[in-house]
């Protein structure tokens, strides 16, 4: 059970992470404010939408393969998700 449980602190402080670099590079581009960086701005934005999509798609896969073995599926899918 400690091992899951680190798995979701984990888990938590990736997301961390992630939405605070995220938050930081629309924090710039926003603070440019021309045509160049409002482009730049969408296309992270979509960018980041379709690596979730890829990211949660890949890890549900991997929970899929790994379903049958001695940990089941979950813990594996919550360890690709780091």
């Amino acid at each position: 059970m400690d091992e899951r449980a680190e798995l979701f602190i984990n888990l938590d402080k990736s997301k961390t992470k992630l939405e605070n670099v995220f938050s930081e590079i629309i924090y710039f581009l926003n603070s440019i404010g021309n045509d160049e960086s409002l482009n730049y701005l969408d296309y992270i934005a979509n960018s980041q939408k379709y690596w979730e999509r890829y990211c949660e798609f890949e890890c549900k896969f991997i929970e899929f393969e790994t379903r049958n073995g001695a940990q089941g599926g979950l813990p594996f899918y919550n360890q690709c998700k780091i």
